[in-house]
């Protein structure tokens, strides 16, 4: 055994020619504090999944982790929901078969229009989501509580859409489809309203006309898809099927009231020359 010093700590540390050298030397618990006291280093942490960088960061991307985990279940539960059209041999020709394997796979239209329409909804839940959470600079509980009421509406799309895709005739699962959604985009809205309290103090500050724009694209797509549930629940099918077209109609009007950035002055301008 002999005593090296290190030239980057100021007490001198053990170094050893063997290990067997070591354990005949050094009794088991004073090999043991000697590890203890030696300095670990680690690697430094990023966040990439949020704009937190607090000591809770962690938190923040746990939501956010947990969240990401909700959503690709949810997508996959509705593809299992697909069950391929099962052809028993009939001993008839195999055009036959063939025909009676179009004709199950056209049986299926409904299903395949209740899960596209299902994850393209889905999927925008995930985008509108994702552009809500990764704002979050700091933990905070009560946002935690209404991402999982948002979590519990999201993990219930794949039951009303199986029901839809079965029954697409029936006014009753309209009606329960589109108010799933428009109970998604009410907590979604809801969330976005917690995280920007107080100013924004949780995102890094937020105007409140900014604010206020965004609240209402958020609520725009709940509006529509209650109104389609107000219609199926009243009996119109149709009418109820065509309420995403209302979906742009109040993005356009929330966009009209976003505040519209200046350009850039120029040299010129600042001079008080026009420019032209």
């Amino acid at each position: 055994m002999s005593l090296v010093k290190d030239p980057e700590f100021t007490r001198p540390t053990i170094g050893y020619t063997s290990l067997g050298q070591a354990g005949n030397l050094l009794s088991k618990d004073r090999l043991f504090a000697t590890i203890n006291h030696m300095p670990l280093q680690s690697a430094p942490m990023t966040h990439h999944e949020s704009d937190a960088n607090r000591p809770d960061a962690h938190l923040v991307n746990r939501i956010l982790f947990f969240s990401d985990a909700v959503f690709a279940i949810v997508l996959t539960i509705m593809a299992l929901e697909l069950h391929a059209p099962l052809i028993t041999a009939s001993g008839l020709a195999s055009m036959l078969d063939d025909q009676t394997l179009w004709a199950a796979l056209a049986n299926m239209v409904p299903v395949w229009f209740a899960y596209v329409t299902s994850f393209a909804l889905v999927g925008m839940w995930w985008v509108i989501h994702l552009r809500v959470m990764r704002s979050l600079r700091t933990f905070d509980l009560v946002t935690a509580i209404w991402n999982l009421l948002f979590m519990l509406v999201v993990s219930a799309i794949p039951f009303v859409s199986s029901m839809l895709g079965q029954n697409m005739s029936v006014a009753l699962a309209w009606a329960l489809y589109w108010s799933a959604n428009a109970l998604a985009a009410l907590f979604l809205t809801v969330l976005f309203f917690v995280i920007s309290r107080d100013e924004g103090r949780l995102i890094g500050g937020i105007k409140p006309l900014e604010r206020l724009t965004r609240l209402l694209s958020s609520i725009g797509p709940g509006l529509a898809f209650a109104a389609g549930a107000a219609m199926a629940f009243a009996g119109k099918i149709h009418m109820s099927q065509m309420c995403w077209i209302l979906i742009p109609v109040f993005a356009t009007f929330a966009a009209q009231l976003r505040p519209r950035r200046k350009p850039l002055a120029g040299p010129d301008d600042e001079a008080g020359t026009p420019v032209g």
